[in-house]
């Protein structure tokens, strides 16, 4: 038996041992990572860099989920930058 540590809840298990392993220690935990935002619901609030708070709501997920979904679709740049415009000074 091998000892693995679950990412969910970090609660460690054992297992038989298996090549790639096992990330959670069951299928409870598995579920809770459920992805809840897709691309196509987020290309809209990213274009507009709408607050992630205001983003969470409309999903019903926390702001941590909306950043990592931002993150895991490529929409973080583009969000941050119309999120936090710079305003140009001449010089």
């Amino acid at each position: 038996m091998v000892t693995y540590t679950c990412e969910h809840c970090i609660k460690q298990f054992d297992r038989r041992p298996k090549k790639d392993g096992y990330r959670y220690c069951s299928p409870k935990c598995a579920n809770a990572r459920q992805i809840k935002v897709t691309a196509e619901a987020l290309l809209p609030y990213a274009e507009k860099g709408t607050r992630t708070k205001v983003i969470a709501g409309a999903f019903g997920v926390e702001t941590h989920a909306v950043h990592r979904a931002l993150r895991r679709y490529g929409l973080h740049r583009l969000w941050s930058l119309r999120r936090f415009k710079k305003c140009a000074v001449a010089a």
